[in-house]
């Protein structure tokens, strides 16, 4: 219980990072050590599974993350908030991104714009990318780690749910950290902490796969509700904003899984790396082909790629 609390310290400061892998880590030996007092099978390999699944999905999942956060930030007049002569390849923008907020108190308009940008932001790509990584989980497992490690690809399944939930809890965060509200983090915090561990009992009867499908989804339909709430409970940016946002890129997470779900299911008796070479560009094709016809996803798009375009000239 001791390291799943260090869990859900502030992510945000410096070296926490580090704590919360080794949370999750000791969480899953704690998880092994209970099931061993409970005479299940296998208590070694659970250990062993679980940790493998850990460095081949979430650790990915927490670089991801990082490459969200040395994404440049645009001002509205178009200017990045890193000049050449700023941090760049090492950037995080939690350093550059919360100051900003700080600084915008004072301006709720231009707080809400600036923050909803980004976010929005985040949402695209994550909907984009876990649609991709559940459609094509077990292809990726077999080509990445063999076919020994063919029932590992429930388990990859299982946790794609978190690279949604996870950054956009980041993002969540950013309005109480910015916004100085200190016991609303602490609230967060503790009942996560519980939710969190409860999701580590209800699935560990059931193995890793439980504890995958228990951990995601209790992010996802728990933690993230509840860190919306209370975060739009007070401040320019409120919880139907952050909702609205949510559903808007929904659909997009909808069209690319089922192209390319649909699409491996022609061909489920070709190489693995033959369907990811196959059924990934169709599914990419048509994200592209959704944000392209839905005005709204377009425009956030677009100022992807004038980020893209100005860090490539920044470096």
């Amino acid at each position: 219980m001791v390291a799943l609390s260090i869990l859900v310290i502030d992510r945000d400061e410096p070296g926490d990072r580090d704590r919360f892998i080794f949370a999750n880590r000791f969480g899953v030996a704690l998880a092994a050590s209970i099931a061993h007092q409970r005479q299940w099978n296998r208590p070694l390999s659970f250990i062993r599974d679980s940790t493998n699944c850990w460095n081949f999905f979430v650790q990915p999942g927490s670089r991801m993350r990082q490459s969200f956060d040395r994404a440049i930030l645009r001002t509205r007049s178009g200017r990045s908030v890193f000049s050449r002569s700023g941090p760049r390849d090492t950037a995080d923008a939690t350093v550059v991104f919360l100051p900003t907020l700080s600084r915008l108190q004072s301006q709720p308009q231009r707080y809400r714009s600036t923050f909803l940008r980004l976010y929005e932001a985040i949402a695209l790509s994550v909907f984009f990318l876990s649609s991709l990584l559940l459609a094509l989980a077990k292809p990726a497992t077999l080509v990445l780690l063999g076919n020994k490690w063919a029932d590992a690809s429930a388990i990859f399944a299982g946790f794609t749910f978190t690279t949604i939930a996870l950054p956009l809890s980041y993002a969540g965060n950013w309005l109480l950290t910015s916004q100085g509200r200190g016991k609303d983090i602490f609230r967060v915090t503790s009942i996560n902490a519980f939710l969190t561990l409860a999701s580590f009992i209800v699935g560990l009867p059931f193995g890793p796969l439980g504890v995958a499908i228990s951990f995601s989804a209790t992010g996802l339909l728990l933690r993230l509700p509840l860190l919306y709430y209370v975060a739009g409970r007070y401040g320019p940016v409120s919880t139907s904003d952050l909702w609205m946002r949510f559903f808007r890129h929904l659909p997009l997470w909808v069209v690319i899984f089922m192209t390319t779900w649909l699409t491996r299911s022609v061909v489920p008796d070709l190489h693995p790396l033959t369907q990811l070479f196959l059924c990934g560009p169709v599914g990419v094709l048509f994200g592209m082909a959704c944000i392209w016809l839905y005005q709204p996803q377009r425009k956030v798009a677009t100022h992807l790629l004038e980020t893209a375009r100005e860090l490539s000239r920044n470096r």
